[in-house]
């Protein structure tokens, strides 16, 4: 099953063009609200009738939207896919580039470095 910002963002281009009374932007309306649950198609239709996105790429830990830097433990969790992100700057959704996903889900999968302390044994650290 695809993730709904996922689904939300294929959608963005055609709801962005013109009249909203056009049968196909009805269309993908009506397939909308059969996927994604009602108060997140609400937070999305109102930034698209304000004439904004409402989902931004995630990209080197950057939001496409409002270009401003996503807290890293948020950006890490985009790859998991599990729950649904706002930015915190523009409110939209937050949608992590597929190959940065691979590129996280690689870096997760590597060895822990390790930190020594001052006097005594080396101890790990998660990254």
């Amino acid at each position: 099953m695809k993730h709904v910002v996922d689904i939300l963002f294929e959608a963005q281009p055609r709801l962005r063009r013109g009249d909203w009374d056009c049968a196909e932007q009805q269309a993908v309306l009506r397939n909308l609200r059969g996927k994604v649950p009602q108060p997140v198609l609400a937070h999305y239709l109102r930034a698209l009738a304000s004439d904004r996105n409402g989902v931004g790429l995630v990209s080197h830990g950057v939001c496409g939207e409002c270009h401003l830097r996503v807290p890293a433990a948020t950006a890490a969790s985009l790859a998991g896919k599990k729950d649904i992100y706002l930015c915190e700057n523009c409110g939209c959704y937050l949608l992590l580039l597929p190959e940065e996903a691979s590129t996280m889900a690689e870096s997760a999968n590597q060895a822990p470095a390790v930190a020594h302390r001052r006097r005594g044994r080396p101890v790990a650290v998660a990254v």
